[in-house]
């Protein structure tokens, strides 16, 4: 085999990949879709949140928009309202419609929006056969870029769609079978070494601008909580009036759940002295073994105070993330992946000689790197090629409707 065959063999694998990558999450966020009435797919449960139906259509837009009309000759859009509707926050690439305003949006109706899929689909199957070698690299890439954009998205659908389900008296529930595992492992305390240590991705790999470059971080030694905190432990928690303790809780975290009269985590409700909480499966008595989740920055923190601990920064997380199996005196770190996103206790900032993407996709991730408290992992309903230990998700410390949680820390 020559070079160039070898060089074309591989292409056309990549191909292959890319393209039943491709196929797989479009359809994995229609499945998404199939478990909610259309009419559920319309509101907006808080500006923080997207109907569905948005959703759906943003996703699709972001392929057209970023590798159809560029890439696709002749390529007519299928609605030219559609990029004022469905773009997200990318103001170099045109208006934008107000966030808080998305659940106004009564046409295109949800059969609609499912033409518009399958339009973009169909050119975007038909583009990896009639791409030209020149932009044959630049459309992989970008299509890898697509592919991840949407697995995030079929995460939020899962989360802003509990959210306006709890707003209901009467509860839909989304999926009986889907669940949070439990931990009943005992809690133990595994020695990190530290030292300096490579954080970040290597830039052969995909991943987000945001996780390059790798560079040397310094790591003193700690230790990390082979577990996840749990109910039970929060159940203490609040029995112990953490939510009422100014002394353990930062000032703005302070002000916000006295404004906001928070006492407990999100969609934790107390009857007759039992505790239950709306899920994804239905509302449920709250099991003391599952990892805590929904609770925002200022809770956890407060937390970590309480228990006398700490939260790990994200270069301590991720260190220990990586060696998890090796130097950990035969203990292994629980759920790291695949529970809950795992607050730490650093700000979402770039590391050095960051470079965002060029172009439109500079905003992707770098205009909001101010204000934003980096989380770690992933969760129960991330997708499964959407984890890697360099991803660093990331939201504002007062948020908590997203499926998060907590491991803690301790100094040495």
């Amino acid at each position: 085999m020559t070079v160039d065959n070898k060089k074309k063999f591989n292409l056309n694998k990549l191909n292959d990949s890319l393209l039943n990558n491709f196929i797989n999450i479009r359809n994995y966020t229609e499945s998404l879709a199939s478990k909610v009435n259309p009419e559920d797919q319309i509101p907006q449960s808080m500006e923080d949140c997207s109907p569905l139906k948005w959703h759906r259509a943003h996703t699709t837009w972001f392929f057209e928009e970023i590798i159809l009309k560029k890439y696709s000759k002749n390529y007519n859009v299928f609605d030219k309202d559609y990029a004022y509707l469905f773009n997200s926050y990318y103001e170099t690439i045109g208006k934008i419609h107000k966030r808080n305003n998305r659940g106004y949006i009564l046409r295109p109706t949800v059969d609609e929006v499912t033409k518009y899929r399958k339009y973009v689909d169909t050119h975007i199957i038909q583009l990896f056969e009639a791409i030209s070698d020149k932009y044959m690299n630049v459309f992989f890439e970008l299509i890898e870029l697509g592919i991840a954009h949407e697995e995030q998205h079929a995460e939020l659908i899962q989360s802003d769609i509990l959210n306006l389900y709890s707003k209901n008296i009467i509860v839909p529930i989304f999926d009986k079978k889907i669940k949070l595992e439990k931990d009943t492992s005992k809690q133990k305390w595994i020695y990190q070494k530290g030292g300096v240590i490579d954080i970040g991705l290597d830039s052969k790999k995909f991943g987000f601008d945001c996780e390059t470059p790798k560079h040397e971080v310094l790591i003193k030694p700690f230790e990390i909580s082979s577990k996840l905190v749990t109910n039970k432990d929060w159940k203490n928690f609040i029995s112990d009036n953490g939510y009422n303790r100014s002394e353990l809780w930062l000032s703005d975290g302070w002000s916000l759940i006295k404004n906001y009269n928070i006492n407990s985590p999100m969609y934790w409700k107390k009857k007759d002295n039992v505790w239950s909480h709306i899920s994804l499966s239905g509302t449920k008595e709250i099991d003391d073994d599952e990892p805590v989740s929904h609770i925002n920055f200022y809770e956890a923190d407060a937390f970590a105070r309480w228990s006398n601990k700490r939260l790990p920064s994200e270069f301590e997380w991720e260190y220990a993330a990586k060696y998890s199996t090796i130097m950990n005196q035969g203990y292994k770190i629980n759920d790291l992946f695949g529970s809950l996103w795992q607050w730490t206790s650093s700000f979402f900032q770039p590391y050095p000689n960051y470079k965002p993407y060029t172009g439109h996709l500079g905003e992707y991730n770098s205009k909001f790197m101010i204000n934003q408290i980096v989380l770690r992992g992933s969760s129960f309903v991330t997708p499964c090629n959407h984890s890697r230990i360099s991803y660093r998700n990331f939201y504002y410390p007062h948020m908590r409707w997203m499926f998060s949680g907590l491991r803690l820390a301790n100094n040495i």
